[in-house]
């Protein structure tokens, strides 16, 4: 396909050798479409295409293979395009379970990626070829649908180092991995420089119900396929299988067997030059089950509901996998293209590699099974997910609040996730259900309680949301359960029930317990919450709200700065509870005594202490607390809380950092007076709450501990021992983890804002590039001696004003419009 970048290298920030192959999983799909995994020596596995995880399932078959023989049919070698199997994969109770283990292989293999790009390399010395294995599929920021197509591309790359023509053969096979209970068929696919097979699963259980189809692109007439594998015992089903390609590289259907899309082509190669065969494998699955809330006697659980079924958005204008495949196929070269586009300008930018590495990396989430999206285009996400189930249902307001990614990659959904918080979820009194129930209009507000944290950072994330879109109809039409959220804090018995801007009611939070009393964690969302709302307030023609906000923020920003504060860092003053009003306390998972309540923080020095203030300076509205506090309570948290290993202390929980590896405790105590039953994370290690963390240490000067927190952090996601693509909190993929993107927007000091036509920047040496997202586009902000430049790659800036922090501003004398390849030069 012409100008996908076939012919060039593509960028690249990691790569990964011998035993860092172990654990990588290259999730290859959509936005809410589910994925495919590519293995790290480069099989296929996590075929999760249905509405739940599926961890490590794979089909029945799944392999791609190669085969040389010179021109006059004397075969030299087959191999299967992987590379060796590990260490770890060699024991079994009846030898290797792995997938593939029994087929001939690469001995040497090294993986190369920047997300979504991942290239395998496969090398052996006694075969005439080097070969390269490209996997992908689209990701254009600002452009959903481009993102969220449910699609995989995987283009093998043959290169005869040989002094002789080769002809090469290539093979890709797959059975369907749909379909509870269904009656499965195949069919030809062919049209339009494809040609494929079509796998489709009828019957059973309907939301296991749909097509996969493998297509290859621009088959040759040497080009064949097989749609049935011999069911034949002993294993000979393979052998039967194998041998037909062996044989000749062209396959040929047995007269009966179960259902497979095999697709082989050959092509002749001559010395020197390069062959590629692009394969496509496409799925379509019209509907998922709901999530449903399971109340336990001790703490919650999930599961899928089968009585109530939901459509699946990105179905709803396709048929069939098949039309996944016509439809993909001639778009893929520009697909391709700006994908390719998108991720040199990321990984080229003037920023530290293991920033942007975090950023790029955690943001793979979003077309993971953590998320998923419904017919009528609302987003939604689990906080993450478990091998078989998901995690924590309901858009979790605490969790999604830490992250930053979605709204500037994909504002759209972002500001999905606002009207679902506001629109659905917040009742008349102004509770807000933390967890949103499916389907929407039975479900919604079931979940009884409101979490402070979630509540509050609800209405920062719709003051950013409005900022960043300029989408003033978002903003009135939620305002007003944005306003009884805030004002759900000042009821009897509720957080701020004497209203004098400081949280003393008993505030359920993201750590699955409720903080009794003052605390940093919830005085920071407030404050922020008060400062977004009073400008809003403005800004919709309501001054005496404004006016109670401001009123408020001042009062509570005196008594946090003097009352919690300890010299260093800042801290909780426990509080019991006389009252507390319903919706604000677990029946079961928090403290049963109110009166002298457990797992609290109290004198702890809290990783995420900031969180609220971090926000509040990355959506724009600027600090809320001394400057000389939060720097310091910034430095506190890393030399309190870092530790260089993790077999010194004591985990009493869940183990995310272990041995020799390095990074942050959720919680310390450096001056004793630990309560004898602190909040129950204290002991952890949880990335997304080490990124807020080293956020605050960039807005706070300390460049360097913000990178040695973050280069901590990937380097636990080494390939080795865990999934670079996968970090895990409370489930795999976990939601909370791309709040990294909120690190790399400190470092740049980006902030845009669509209302006012302003863009953002923090020069961090003379000469920079960034590469930046603001929602509905992105592109890349270049500073030379004094002279800015403002490339728009995708979408469409308003821009009125554009400040270059410690080189300076320039009015545009008026909104500037700027469209794709558009720039402006100042």
């Amino acid at each position: 396909m012409s100008g996908d970048g076939s012919a060039m290298e593509w960028p690249w920030l990691r790569e990964y050798t011998g035993d860092r192959l172990r654990r990588i999983s290259l999730p290859l799909g959509g936005i809410g479409t589910g994925t495919i995994g590519f293995a790290g020596r480069g099989h296929l596995t996590d075929w999760e295409l249905l509405d739940h995880p599926d961890h490590g399932n794979r089909p029945r078959v799944s392999l791609f293979a190669l085969r040389l023989a010179d021109t006059d049919g004397t075969v030299l070698a087959v191999r299967a395009l992987e590379g060796p199997l590990d260490d770890a994969e060699y024991d079994g109770a009846y030898g290797s379970a792995a997938a593939n283990q029994g087929l001939p292989r690469f001995p040497a293999a090294t993986f190369r990626t920047a997300y979504p790009l991942g290239q395998l390399d496969l090398g052996d010395p006694d075969l005439p070829v080097a070969v390269t294995v490209r996997a992908w599929n689209p990701f254009v920021p600002s452009d959903v649908p481009a993102s969220s197509l449910p699609v995989a591309a995987l283009r093998y790359a043959v290169t005869n180092r040989g002094e002789r023509p080769l002809d090469v053969s290539v093979l890709g096979a797959v059975t369907s991995p749909l379909g509870d209970g269904a009656d499965h068929t195949a069919a030809v696919l062919d049209g339009a420089g494809l040609g494929g097979v079509e796998l489709t699963a009828r019957g059973g259980a309907p939301y296991a119900a749909g097509s996969l189809a493998l297509g290859l692109l621009d088959p040759s007439d040497r080009a064949s396929r097989r749609t049935r594998w011999p069911e034949l015992s002993w294993g000979d089903g393979l052998l039967s299988f194998w041998t037909d390609f062996a044989d000749d590289g062209v396959l040929t259907d047995p007269p009966a067997g179960t259902p497979i899309a095999a697709v082989a082509d050959t092509r002749t190669v001559a010395p020197g030059a390069t062959v590629e065969f692009t394969y496509l494998i496409g799925w379509h699955v019209p509907v998922r089950r709901a999530w449903r809330w399971l109340p336990l006697d001790w703490g919650d659980d999930w599961d899928m509901d089968p009585d109530r079924l939901l459509a699946n958005h990105y179905a709803r204008d396709r048929d069939s996998a098949a039309d996944v495949l016509r439809e993909v196929a001639p778009r893929l070269g520009g697909l391709t293209a700006r994908t390719v586009a998108f991720v040199r300008a990321f990984v080229e930018q003037d920023v530290p590699p293991e920033l942007v590495e975090a950023a790029l990396f955690t943001a793979s989430t979003l077309r993971t099974q953590t998320c998923f999206r419904t017919d009528d285009g609302h987003f939604f996400g689990w906080e993450g997910v478990a091998d078989r189930i998901g995690s924590c249902h309901g858009n979790c307001t605490h969790v999604w609040h830490y992250e930053y990614a979605t709204a500037h990659l994909f504002g759209e959904l972002s500001r999905s996730m606002r009207t679902l918080e506001f629109a659905h979820a917040t009742d008349e009194r102004g509770l807000m259900s933390f967890r949103i129930g499916l389907p929407l209009a039975e479900k919604a507000r079931e979940w009884p309680l409101a979490a402070a944290d979630g509540q509050l950072g609800a209405i920062v994330r719709l003051w950013h949301d409005w900022r960043l879109s300029g989408d003033d109809h978002l903003l009135r039409t939620l305002w007003p359960a944005a306003r009884r959220a805030l004002e759900f804090c000042w009821i009897p018995g509720g957080w701020d029930a004497d209203r004098d801007g400081v949280l003393e009611g008993v505030q359920h939070n993201t750590y699955d317990v409720e903080f009794y009393g003052p605390n940093p964690q919830e005085a920071t969302w407030y404050l922020a919450a008060l400062d977004a709302a009073a400008r809003i307030a403005d800004h919709v023609g309501d001054p005496a709200f404004a006016a109670t906000c401001r009123a408020l923020r001042a009062s509570g920003q005196s008594t946090v700065d003097t009352e919690l504060f300890n010299g260093e860092y800042y801290v909780q003053r426990v509080t019991p509870a006389a009252e507390i009003a319903d919706g604000l306390r677990h029946p079961s998972m928090g403290a049963t005594d109110p009166a002298d309540p457990p797992f609290q923080l109290g004198d702890g020095c809290l990783t995420d202490q900031l969180v609220g203030e971090v926000a509040a300076r990355l959506v724009g509205l600027g600090p809320q607390l001394d400057p000389a506090h939060t720097d310091a309570a910034a430095r506190a948290v890393l030399a309190y809380n870092w530790r260089d290993r993790f077999d010194r202390d004591l985990n009493h929980m869940r183990g995310f950092a272990l041995g020799d590896e390095r990074g942050l405790l959720v919680a310390s105590y450096p001056h004793g007076n630990r309560p004898e039953r602190p909040f129950s994370y204290f002991s952890e290690v949880m990335t997304g709450f080490e990124y807020t963390a080293a956020t605050a240490l960039v807005q706070a000067g300390d460049l360097a501990g913000a990178r040695r927190v973050v280069a901590a952090v990937r380097d636990r996601y080494d390939g080795a021992r865990r999934n670079p693509y996968d970090e895990a909190e409370c489930g795999r993929h976990y939601a909370r983890a791309m709040a990294s993107w909120g690190t790399l927007l400190a470092w740049q000091g980006f902030t845009y804002d669509a209302v006012d036509g302003v863009l953002t920047v923090t020069p961090r040496a003379d000469r920079i590039t960034y590469a930046v997202a603001a929602g509905d586009a992105w592109g890349t902000v270049a500073v030379r001696a004094g002279r800015t430049t403002v490339a728009v790659h995708e979408g469409v800036l308003a821009l009125r004003r554009l400040v270059v922090t410690g080189v300076g501003e320039w009015d545009l004398g008026g909104v500037r419009r700027l469209g794709a390849g558009a720039e402006l030069r100042v």
